[in-house]
């Protein structure tokens, strides 16, 4: 994962009022979870609902509840899991237009408080929906905030399955699991479903992009994003075949 790792910048002491500030970003989400653990469709998980749709409202947005059942299968298709969940949604932006998802999940693990996975990603985009207060975004913004993922990406699933609520998407950023150390990573998906591997697939794919294009994950990234990438990719593991054996794939 040699290209992937993203260099962040130092931490600031002190910022401007547009800038994003991480010491706001924890308290807010020092009110929002209570240390204890809160899975999905739990007395705990609805404690937790309700104290961030107070930090929503506090920010000036109205936040909308969707309340549903989500099932989803396994890969293999030899289980399925169901739930009910309520995913939570708000916007900044204009109304009109294809709109950035910015997305997170709220519940937790039954074992833990769910502050790394996914308190932090909450955290940072309500410090984010602040900021938007300060200075609107020229596009439209959905904020996403889903439950039940650790159960089974039932959220996600649920928002699918209602056509994303009525809302054109054009991209969707998902803040998810950033754990306690180590560097910060960006994966990338594009926008084919056969792609859904896409940013697995730069870990395994790293020293054969370097094979077949001269450099690493930043190749792969670009392929992705490109509708005809992976046909692209595709072709030229061909003809690398073809090279190497002298036979036609």
């Amino acid at each position: 994962f040699r290209a992937a790792p993203l260099q962040l910048d130092p931490v600031r002491t002190d910022g401007e009022p547009e800038q994003f500030n991480a010491t706001r970003a924890i308290e807010r989400l020092s009110r929002v979870l209570d240390g204890t653990p809160h899975p999905v469709d739990s007395d705990a998980l609805d404690a937790t609902r309700e104290r961030l749709i107070r930090e929503i409202e506090t920010l000036g947005y109205k936040p909308e509840v969707h309340d549903e059942t989500a099932c989803r299968g396994s890969i293999t298709g030899s289980a399925i899991r169901c739930a009910r969940v309520r995913n939570i949604t708000f916007s900044a932006g204009p109304d009109q237009g294809a709109a950035l998802v910015l997305t997170a999940h709220y519940d937790s693990v039954e074992a833990g408080p769910g502050a790394g996975d996914d308190g932090v990603g909450i955290a940072v985009w309500l410090e984010v929906a602040h900021l938007m207060k300060v200075e609107a975004p020229a596009k439209p913004v959905l904020f996403l905030f889903t439950d039940g993922e650790e159960t089974a990406l039932l959220g996600a699933q649920a928002f699918i399955d209602q056509k994303m609520y009525g809302r054109a998407i054009d991209r969707i950023v998902n803040l998810e699991a950033r754990g306690n150390t180590g560097p910060a990573m960006m994966f990338l998906e594009a926008s084919r479903p056969y792609r859904a591997l896409g940013s697995q697939a730069m870990v395994f794919f790293d020293p054969v992009l370097r094979t077949i294009f001269g450099s690493g994950s930043d190749a792969m990234q670009r392929v992705l994003s490109d509708e005809g990438g992976i046909e692209r990719l595709i072709e030229r593991l061909e003809e690398i075949d073809e090279e190497s054996t002298g036979y036609d794939a």
